[in-house]
């Protein structure tokens, strides 16, 4: 009160005074004259003026000393850009901007100070400083200052490298190195989840800088200050990784109590976003930010798969121009016949074609393939994302079976094509063909009709692969051009001959039982029903065959006949010429007019030929015989169900494994199909740096890519060989060859086993364990144990294997199944294996099953029972 009575000087005072009594005189007078009505109107009139004139004094007067107090403090943070930041000696920024607004809306005079944050609280709870500019009003905050409205919204985000996939939210940083500041909100989020591992950075700069080196894998940070830096400092290859993993927003703090400060500080808020002056701001600070691709998750996969598209499109432009580059040298070919070093040369020069055609086109292939597979299995592709998915593999499946076909016939031509013939199951290739037409069949609600004859030797030796082909072409025509009715195969054994020639039985007469077991597919049902998709007989046996010995040879007659659509005879003659297609088939627009020129080639190499016989509107025969030599039982390889892996078992070492390919896709292929399965992986591009790290690293196996810049696999593979370290490493090549043959020279060169692209990851994980005794989970383990492998993994899910897991174990267990993640839980399985098997296996299968509930149970039990102690 003293001081301020101290602003009015005693000479005010005595003014003031004296107008109030010469105001009060007057009015006295005026109604002392109260019969002069004139005298009384100027009196009021100037008693008027007079409060008027007192008024203004009073308000003068009150003015200086508003402007007489000590102007209001204000303090921010000096190194927080582009919020507050010193640009050329002078402060700079949103919030800079933002406060000079709301001074110029406050009626006390304000002036601001940008200093170090913690030295700036200190002065605002002593008293000595009024106000704190953008602070965020924490649990703890609060019970130190009171905040005003919002003054500027914070959105923490992931900075990822921008070649990075596979980062779009923070679950997805588990097992990832992420750099944070050691103060503020971002290292909060962070610490919430215990998997991720935190690394302190001294500041953004110092943090993009060991993201760009590859140090971190991530680094989070606010995205105005994040944005701003990396233009600022000019640093490339930076990008924000999917949206906001979190928002705050930040307000002006003052010292609790201060009420009549902060309600002048909103009004002055309200006011300059009212009038726009608040926008304007934002929107001059715009420009600051760099603008990143930060498009959501499934705009990103739609860009991802039009771009496969695009390379499938450019890949079946390849092949058209090697179909008519195969054209074109047939024809050279049939010009120079006579000139035997000229065609010997152009035979090797095609030779060479494709094999060069067959890696570049199989490469890519292997690489569209396998990531597709992968993204089929992946629980974060959404359920309208799967049949694009499905599009692109059938996509890129045909495009695979075109390039085949192409290859066949030019390897054909050039006389590179040979048989590879062994002992197999002839029944199992049958059933495999019925149940690849089992399902088409049915769409189209034809009959499909599978005969075989008892004396039809189940294990026959012959070339598997070119017979499988033969049949699959031959049914895939009946059916594709049958609209209604059936489509039958019919194989029995023509004429079985013994090497001393002395018996010949052609469609033998004599009876007799072989007593051999039947197809699998014999236990069906036989009906008349036409709904019935496919129907398996067996004819009496009508062979009476001796035991024999020494070489026979048996030649098994096919016949496929179908009620489709027919052929007019003036096209039979021209039927298996090379792109020779029917009217009927170029109406379909589907086919190269490749398959049947490929499957006489194949049943001629087979020692038969294949003939036909049609009629326009009833239908359609193909026949062909091969000669086949019968097999023992005990020769043939039993056919494993296949299994998807999904963990290595435990106790096992750490397997280590080079992959060596000049491509990139190739090895980032390899590492998403074995890294998450527990491998030790290492890279090289080419084979010197494979024989570098070989010899440094020393791996249990390399995946060897026979054709790289440098020095090439067949090289590399010499020298590792050649020592007696090298040995003990199993070397597998990795190859893009159209060339059987090409098996022979690469286990000649001294690798362990051959592998063509592109590969499934089955055959993937049969050679790992051939070479290295790997053993897996599978994810249907049925086969392990199966009189009591379900009771154990039943067992082993009590509440009790739940609590003897870490606390922060179990806690993200619970979360991860209560938020339905898939992803997280499968990371977290890993963790459960180490400590219990078969708890993890127990809780794998529930997983696979989607039984997220029966999880939360075992939880909410556990639960219970310690409430119950």
């Amino acid at each position: 009160m003293k001081k301020r009575l101290g602003n009015f000087s005693l000479a005010k005072m005595a003014g003031m005074l004296f107008l109030f009594s010469v105001c009060f005189m007057r009015l006295m007078a005026a109604f002392a004259s109260s019969g002069d009505v004139d005298t009384g109107e100027k009196t009021g009139i100037e008693m008027s003026h007079l409060f008027k004139l007192a008024y203004s004094r009073l308000s003068a007067s009150a003015e200086e000393y508003d402007s007489a107090k000590p102007p209001l403090l204000f303090l921010g943070n000096h190194t927080l850009p582009p919020m507050i930041y010193f640009e050329k000696n002078k402060p700079a920024g949103i919030v800079v901007d933002i406060a000079e607004a709301i001074k110029e809306r406050m009626t006390r005079p304000v002036r601001f100070r940008y200093m170090d944050w913690t030295e700036a609280q200190r002065l605002v709870l002593a008293g000595k400083a009024d106000a704190l500019l953008q602070i965020n009003a924490t649990k703890e905050r609060r019970k130190l200052y009171d905040f005003s409205a919002p003054l500027l919204e914070s959105e923490f985000s992931i900075f990822i490298s921008a070649g990075r996939d596979g980062i779009y939210d923070i679950a997805s940083l588990r097992r990832l190195t992420v750099g944070v500041e050691e103060k503020g909100l971002p290292i909060n989020i962070l610490k919430r989840d215990p998997l991720i591992k935190t690394v302190i950075i001294p500041d953004i700069v110092r943090g993009f800088h060991l993201l760009a080196d590859g140090a971190v894998d991530a680094v989070v940070a606010d995205r105005w200050v994040g944005s701003f830096v990396l233009a600022e400092n000019n640093i490339r290859g930076i990008r924000i990784a999917g949206e906001a993993i979190e928002k705050s927003d930040s307000a002006i703090a003052v010292r609790k109590g201060n009420t009549e400060l902060l309600t002048e500080i909103n009004r002055a808020l309200a006011e300059i976003r009212g009038d726009g002056t608040y926008t304007k701001i934002l929107a001059k600070w715009q420009h600051a930010e760099v603008i990143f691709q930060t498009r959501k998750q499934y705009l990103k996969q739609k860009f991802i798969l039009a771009a496969i598209l695009c390379v499938l499109i450019i890949m079946l432009i390849l092949s058209l121009f090697l179909l008519n580059e195969i054209r074109k040298r047939k024809k050279a070919a049939e010009q120079a016949r006579n000139m035997a070093i000229r065609a010997e040369k152009a035979s090797a020069y095609k030779s060479e074609f494709l094999a060069n055609m067959s890696h570049e086109l199989r490469t890519p292939l292997n690489a569209i393939l396998g990531f597709a597979r992968i993204m089929d299995r992946s629980g974060a592709i959404p359920p309208e994302e799967k049949e694009n998915l499905a599009i692109i593999r059938r996509s890129g499946e045909n495009l695979l079976n075109l390039i085949n076909d192409v290859l066949d016939m030019s390897k054909i031509e050039a006389g590179r094509t040979v048989l590879s013939e062994k002992d197999f199951d002839l029944y199992r290739v049958l059933d495999d063909v019925e149940s690849i037409f089992c399902l088409k069949a049915e769409e189209k609600g034809l009959q499909l009709v599978f005969e075989c004859d008892a004396d039809v030797p189940q294990h026959i030796r012959t070339d598997e692969g070119k017979l499988r082909q033969v049949l699959v072409n031959l049914l895939g025509n009946a059916l594709k051009f049958t609209n209604e009715g059936s489509c039958r195969l019919t194989v029995d054994s023509c004429r079985l001959t013994v090497d001393s020639g002395r018996l010949t039985v052609d469609s033998g007469r004599l009876t007799v039982d072989s007593g051999r077991p039947s197809l699998a597919s014999d236990n069906k049902p036989e009906t008349t029903d036409d709904r019935k998709p496919s129907t398996v007989n067996r004819k009496p046996s009508t062979v009476n065959r001796k035991p024999e010995t020494g070489n026979r040879q048996l030649t098994i007659r096919f016949e496929v006949e179908d009620t489709g659509e027919g052929i007019a005879p003036d096209e039979l003659d021209s039927l298996f010429d090379v792109f020779a297609q029917t009217e009927t088939g170029r109406k379909s627009q589907e086919g190269t007019g490749l398959g049947l020129a490929i499957s006489r080639k194949f049943v001629q190499m087979m020692g038969g030929d294949i003939t036909v016989e049609s009629e326009v509107g009833k239908g359609t025969l193909f026949r062909f015989e091969i000669r086949v030599e019968p097999a023992e039982d005990a020769e043939i390889e039993t056919a494993r169900p296949k299994r998807r892996v999904i963990a290595l078992e435990p106790g096992q070492p750490r397997y280590r494994i080079l992959v060596a390919d000049d491509r990139e896709s190739n090895r980032l292929l390899m590492m998403r199909l074995l890294v998450p399965l527990g491998f030790d992986l290492r890279e090289a591009e080419n084979g010197k740096d494979a024989v570098e790290i070989w010899e440094e690293w020393e791996p249990h196996l390399i995946c060897m890519d026979m054709r790289m810049p440098v020095t090439d696999g067949y090289e590399a593979t010499k020298r590792i060989k050649g020592t007696t370290k090298g040995q003990a490493t199993a070397i597998i090549a990795v190859t893009a060859s159209a060339f059987e043959e090409e098996r022979a020279v690469v286990l000649s060169a001294g690798c362990d086993d051959f592998v063509r692209k592109p590969f499934r990851e089955s055959e993937m994980f049969d050679v790992l364990h051939r070479h290295l005794g790997v053993r897996y989970v599978y994810e249907e383990d049925e086969g392990r144990d199966a009189g009591n492998g379900e009771q154990d993994m039943t067992d082993a899910l009590t509440p009790a294997a739940i609590a003897a897991l870490p606390a922060a174990l179990r806690n993200a267990l619970e979360d991860a199944a209560a938020r339905i993640d898939m992803e997280m839980m499968d990371g977290l399985l890993d963790e459960v294996r180490s400590r219990n098997a078969s708890l993890a296996r127990g809780l794998a299968a529930l997983v696979g099953d989607f039984r997220y509930d029966k999880i939360l149970a075992l939880f909410q039990k556990r639960g219970k029972e310690n409430k119950d102690v």
